[in-house]
């Protein structure tokens, strides 16, 4: 008779793992197509976090990180890059417009 907690045990390890693995291999596999696509990286000037620049259909760059997310959607200090009033205002360490 197979103990079945050992058993469900088991496999919740089993299945951790494999969705780290996942993880791993999507992340390695969206920054592969960034750089296939030549999508320019960079440094987030406020979190520090890798980034790369995606065009959108439009025309824009949004930020993108590793995982296939955009970087609005994950940085801290996202407000900070709103445009208007509301926006915090930064320090431009390279003088860029």
């Amino acid at each position: 008779m197979v103990d079945f907690e050992k058993h469900l045990k088991e496999n919740r390890d089993h299945r951790v793992e494999a969705k780290k693995e996942c993880a791993a291999f999507y992340r390695s596999s969206i920054v592969a197509m960034y750089k296939v696509c030549g999508f320019p990286e960079d440094v987030c000037g406020s979190c520090k976090r890798k980034i790369w620049f995606v065009r959108t259909k439009t025309g824009k760059a949004c930020p993108y990180t590793n995982d296939g997310i955009s970087h609005f959607a994950d940085c801290p200090d996202a407000a900070g890059f709103r445009k208007g009033e509301s926006a915090m205002k930064w320090e431009n360490p390279k003088g860029q417009k």
